[in-house]
C-alpha cells in the first residue's frame, strides 16, 4: 500500500469516527431548528462530503493500481462496492441523496473504461482462438502432422492438439 493510499484510508477512518460522534439519533420536534441541531447537521454534512472526497480518492488510487497491474480487477470491483456501500449507508443516515448520484457518476467514470478494456481483451483472445482454430483445421486438412503444425504456429506440441488450452494457457 502506497503512502498516499495509507493517508487516504486514515483520513476516511477519522471522518467516519467524527460522523458517528455527531450523528443525532433523536431530536425533539421543538429542537429541530435549534442552533445546536443546525450546527450538528452542518458538521455532519461537511463530514459526509469529506467522506465522499476520501472515498473518491480511494477509488481513483485503486483505478491506478488496476491500470498498473498492482491489484486485480476483482479487487478493484470490491473497493468500488465497499465505497458505494459505505457512502450509501452514510447518506441514508444523514439524508443526503445528492451524494449518491455523485458516487454513481464517479463509479461510472472509473468502471466503464475498465469494462470496455476487458471486452476488447476478451475479443482479442476470441479472435486469436478463431484464427488458430482455422489455421489448425486447414493445416490438418493438408495432411500436416501435429509437429509440423506446432512449428508453423510456434506453439508447443501438446498445446497444438487443444487450441482452447493454448489460448487460455
Amino acid at each position: 500500500m502506497s503512502q498516499k493510499e495509507l493517508e487516504t484510508y486514515l483520513k476516511l477512518e477519522e471522518i467516519l469516527k467524527s460522523l458517528s460522534k455527531y450523528q443525532n439519533k433523536s431530536v425533539h420536534p421543538k429542537e429541530i431548528y435549534s442552533e445546536e441541531v443546525i450546527s450538528k447537521k452542518k458538521k455532519l454534512n461537511k463530514l459526509l462530503n469529506d467522506a465522499k472526497d476520501a472515498a473518491f480518492e480511494i477509488m481513483q488510487e485503486s483505478r491506478k493500481l488496476v491500470d498498473s497491474y498492482t491489484i486485480y480487477y476483482d479487487d478493484f470491483e470490491r473497493v468500488l462496492l465497499a465505497m458505494e456501500n459505505l457512502l450509501t449507508y452514510l447518506s441514508k443516515k444523514i439524508g443526503d441523496n445528492d451524494i449518491m448520484e455523485e458516487v454513481r457518476n464517479m463509479e461510472r467514470k472509473l468502471y466503464d473504461p475498465l469494462v470496455k478494456q476487458q471486452g476488447i481483451e476478451e475479443g482479442i483472445v476470441q479472435g486469436k482462438k478463431m484464427v488458430l482454430d482455422s489455421v489448425h483445421e486447414k493445416l490438418l486438412k493438408y495432411g500436416m502432422s501435429a509437429e509440423q503444425i506446432a512449428d508453423i504456429i510456434a506453439e508447443e506440441k501438446e498445446k497444438t492438439g487443444n487450441i482452447e488450452n493454448n489460448i487460455q494457457g
